[in-house]
């Protein structure tokens, strides 16, 4: 359904897609859909299967209610566009343990679709993910797409060996869309070969607040940032987190640069944020290592290895 490997120099040459990326074959003749889809089901089991080279998503929920994932295995080429892990979109009362995930596209997705259902009033809420394993080319965790909620999520015990983003809160993809998030909670992180631990951005009115990363250690090697672009980000905790940031590239030009940013961490038009424990070790840049863009409001720093 796909062409192998591709060269995309605009991508795989910087930060992401570092391993190649797909092209799809004949698009005239649409590649199937999600390989394991449940859609408004209820009362679900999906335990100890193993998916390889999924066409496209590979395993799926849509406005589901209790729902339990447990011992999967999914090993997707490190290439292909669109072959995501797990993906739970506007379901609620999930749990997600004991998986090993390898793919190119995102591991597992939380996402706000709500528009797409019949039954109203549900939310991407209520969902526990913990010990795992995952590996990807783009995000570890995308919690976001859609419009609607998403709410009340805790992920802890997470070995994640390469990603470009170990953690990616986006209220909208592409600039469509409007996912509000909120009380999401990252406890006890071990993140290798990771470009950047921490991607923050509310678009179109939306809001990201309360949430926690806490026990992370990760590599980084581009700037880790929130930025309330046209909506709104508060009351951020960040605690005992280590960032070790690495040069990914001896010979860096010009659009590498850029997509690396100056910061290790930045914060634009954030309010109510604790930093506390925090260190970041090495540099990769002369810039400060924190930055606070503008319009930033009571941000407070404890034991941690820099100052603002």
């Amino acid at each position: 359904f796909v062409d192998e490997w591709t060269d995309y120099p605009e991508y795989h040459k910087g930060y992401i897609w570092s391993n190649g990326m797909s092209k799809i074959k004949y698009k005239d003749k649409l590649r199937p859909g999600q390989l394991i889809c449940f859609i408004e089901s209820d009362h679900v089991s999906v335990s100890d299967i193993t998916i390889v080279d999924s066409p496209c998503w590979s395993c799926f929920f849509l406005g589901c209610e209790y729902v339990s994932v447990r011992g999967i295995k999914v090993f997707n080429p490190h290439w292909m566009l669109n072959s995501d892990g797990i993906d739970i979109d506007a379901s609620r009362y999930v749990t997600v343990s004991d998986c090993i995930i390898d793919t190119g596209d995102d591991a597992i997705t939380l996402r706000a679709c709500e528009s797409k259902l019949k039954r109203s009033g549900m939310h991407c809420e209520y969902v526990t993910v913990t010990n795992c394993v995952l590996g990807t080319g783009i995000c570890a965790f995308r919690v976001g797409v859609g419009t609607g909620v998403i709410r009340h999520v805790r992920v802890s015990n997470i070995v994640i060996n390469r990603c470009t983003n170990a953690i990616q809160l986006c209220t909208a993809y592409s600039n469509n869309g409007k996912a509000d998030i909120e009380d999401v909670n990252f406890d006890g992180i071990s993140a290798v070969c990771t470009d950047r631990l921490i991607e923050a951005f509310a678009k179109n009115g939306a809001y990201i607040k309360d949430i926690t990363i806490s026990n992370v250690r990760s590599t980084s090697s581009m700037q880790n940032y929130f930025d309330a672009e046209n909506g709104t980000i508060e009351r951020i905790f960040i605690y005992n987190v280590d960032i070790s940031m690495f040069d990914k590239y001896e010979n860096m030009n010009e659009w590498q640069i850029s997509q690396r940013g100056a910061n290790e961490l930045l914060f634009n038009r954030v309010s109510d944020v604790v930093l506390k424990g925090v260190h970041i070790r090495g540099r990769i840049s002369g810039s400060p290592a924190v930055a606070l863009v503008t319009e930033c409001s009571n941000i407070e720093v404890q034991e941690c290895n820099f100052a603002l």
